[in-house]
């Protein structure tokens, strides 16, 4: 864990290194929850990745660090950090050219404790209108296998977990193929839409 003093961390955000995010919904001037997250990827990947082996890179092992700690996590750096932001992307793409279900005046992440279950939970995006007490809630999922109906439904399962709307609808990302299961699913449920990594890139 790297600490810095305030002001280094105010330059940094001055500087677009550094973001700071709140669970969506919360006040960001009253909320605890808040959490810094650096914005680059490159930053992140650096981080992440570089600076903690810096040692063994420079003596010659780098190969053998990339085979051991970098390849294996790159799929959950990748899904968990830049597919996020990329599917973000997209749904402010989406939300321009009115291709949402409503027309979208928030964008956030939420995360918490689930009331029902008592344990940790967490939303990719969520997006709402408040005007019309409208809410999508996202999933991003980058994976090797098949993406299934069990799946989803963990993320519909999620509508009660931000309350205060009247209609709910949700979008699921995914790299993998979804499941025939998934599919249908999605045709008999109006307000799920699932998307694949060739519509991220239309």
């Amino acid at each position: 864990m790297i600490l810095l003093k305030h002001e280094y961390i105010k330059t940094l955000m001055d500087l677009k290194i550094l973001h700071k995010e709140h669970p969506f919904g919360d006040n960001p001037e009253r909320s605890r929850k808040g959490v810094y997250k650096i914005s680059d990827n490159c930053f992140r990947f650096w981080y992440r990745y570089i600076f903690l082996n810096k040692t063994g890179i420079e003596t010659g092992i780098g190969a053998e660090i990339a085979d051991s700690l970098v390849f294996p996590g790159l799929p959950a750096f990748v899904g968990k950090l830049a597919f996020e932001e990329i599917c973000r992307q997209y749904l402010v793409c989406m939300n321009k050219g009115k291709g949402l279900p409503f027309l979208a005046s928030n964008f956030g992440i939420w995360w918490g404790t689930d009331p029902t279950l008592k344990v940790s939970a967490d939303i990719d995006i969520v997006a709402d209108s408040k005007s019309e007490k409208k809410i999508l809630l996202c999933e991003c999922k980058w994976r090797n296998e098949p993406t299934d109906a069990s799946d989803v439904e963990k993320l519909m399962a999620k509508a009660h977990l931000i309350p205060g709307y009247s209609e709910c609808s949700f979008m699921f990302f995914s790299n993998a193929p979804y499941t025939d299961a998934a599919r249908k699913l999605a045709r008999d449920n109006s307000g799920l839409s699932l998307v694949t990594l060739d519509m991220l890139f239309d």
